[in-house]
């Protein structure tokens, strides 16, 4: 008799617990920290290079990129950020929050491939191009909103500062077949770095030297320096339960004041190489030609913002949240307002998941996603403790959809959260 109380009591709590209303994960005080870091490319999957004998097929890539009419693409993103939340129902949210962000994109044309799958005629010469940049930003953020009748409204202005902004400029390399049989290339790369301070050789030498007195009164100089560089931009975001299963959500970025940059530093890497065929086959070729040269901080004024972000998106919670279909879109635009018109781009994100929960304790999610111009195919599992809550994901990524799914890079994430 005992033993059916029992199992009676266990399988009331568990169902209980199993339809019980989403209050475990609607804490009134929280604090968060997450981490993830991304790096992709559009060409080489897992697959083609974790095997004992590497055999790249030059031939089909070639093939294929001049299909696509793409060139070959590498990117690197980070995003750290720490904060907390007061989220109160019926009543006021407020919280603030800071971390760094990290973006950078290199493509290299696709006559690099053409050469390697096609190879050149005597005397034509293999022209290909660069082109790249990165942007470092920090910042830091207010949110404060209302929760009133199933609408949550929270305005968040942000003050950021552009650490440091890296274009190339006029970058190629070319490769040559000449009249007396031999090959040569020449390499130019050229980058301009764009920063707040004087990022010169003393400063560098100081940080080799461990002169750590002028290096504390240099970070002060920084610290002024970055309050004088900061630029403002507001978020607002909007989320509104239609009933208990539904819910629809926006959010909108604003820039509305530029970070500025008051130094530019001019980067110069040349290279040159010749050698013959049979020299390459035996091993006697000598070693390339390389220099590299670097100008002195030239003080300019060059604004830049972070990107600016429409999306639209909803929840369907079905079984008080024991499954949950989520989604959203938007579109971006990188570098609003830049003088440089051709550093301007519009890019698209979305995201598309489902959500399975176990007692409002475990869950496990898998996605789809673009997000800031990479796709990911992503799995994130979570346990959830009320007090304290982690959640890890990994994925597959690439900047190409297709090569999402095939290993051409990944991606990992972590998101904690502490409180009541």
């Amino acid at each position: 008799m005992k033993k059916i109380i029992f199992v009676f009591s266990l399988l009331c709590l568990l169902t209980s617990a199993a339809f019980s209303q989403r209050a475990w994960n609607d804490r009134i005080i929280d604090i968060n920290f997450a981490g993830q870091l991304n790096a992709s490319n559009n060409l080489l999957g897992i697959n083609d290079i974790a095997r004992e004998t590497i055999v790249i097929d030059f031939t089909q890539i070639a093939d294929e990129m001049k299909q696509s009419g793409k060139g070959f693409n590498e990117s690197v993103s980070a995003d750290f950020s720490a904060g907390f939340m007061l989220d109160i129902p019926k009543g006021l949210v407020f919280g603030a929050n800071a971390g760094l962000q990290f973006y950078e994109s290199l493509t290299i044309g696709k006559e690099l491939f053409y050469f390697l799958g096609y190879g050149n005629k005597v005397n034509e010469n293999i022209n290909i191009t660069a082109d790249g940049y990165a942007d470092i930003f920090a910042f830091a953020q207010a949110d404060i909103g209302w929760n009133a009748g199933g609408l949550k409204v929270v305005i968040s202005p942000a003050v950021y500062t552009a650490i440091a902004h890296v274009t190339t400029e006029n970058s190629s390399i070319v490769f040559k077949n000449t009249a007396d049989g031999k090959f040569a290339y020449e390499l130019q790369g050229n980058f301009l770095v764009y920063t707040p301070v004087d990022m010169g050789v003393e400063l560098v030498n100081d940080i080799m030297a461990g002169n750590y007195e002028t290096l504390l009164d240099t970070g002060k100089n920084i610290l002024t320096s970055l309050k004088q560089s900061a630029g403002l931009d507001i978020q607002a975001g909007f989320d509104y339960a239609l009933n208990n299963d539904i819910s629809v959500n926006a959010l909108i970025r604003i820039p509305v004041i530029p970070s500025t940059m008051h130094y530019k530093s001019s980067f110069n890497v040349k290279s040159e190489w010749e050698t013959t065929l049979p020299g390459i086959a035996q091993g006697t070729f000598s070693a390339p030609d390389f220099t590299m040269n670097s100008t002195a901080g030239e003080e300019i004024k060059y604004t830049i913002n972070r990107p600016l972000k429409l999306n639209i998106g909803g929840d369907f919670h079905a079984w008080n949240n024991i499954m949950n279909y989520y989604g959203n879109i938007g579109i971006c635009l990188e570098h609003p307002f830049a003088r440089n018109l051709d550093e301007m781009s519009i890019y698209f994100d979305y995201l598309f998941g489902l959500r399975v929960g176990v007692f409002n304790i475990l869950n496990l999610s898998v996605s789809t996603e673009c997000t800031d111009k990479i796709y990911k195919q992503k799995v994130t599992a979570g346990i959830n403790l009320k007090l304290a809550e982690v959640n890890v994901g990994v994925a597959t990524a690439s900047s190409d959809f297709a090569k999402s799914f095939s290993g051409c890079g990944a991606s990992a994430f972590v998101d904690v959260h502490v409180g009541l």
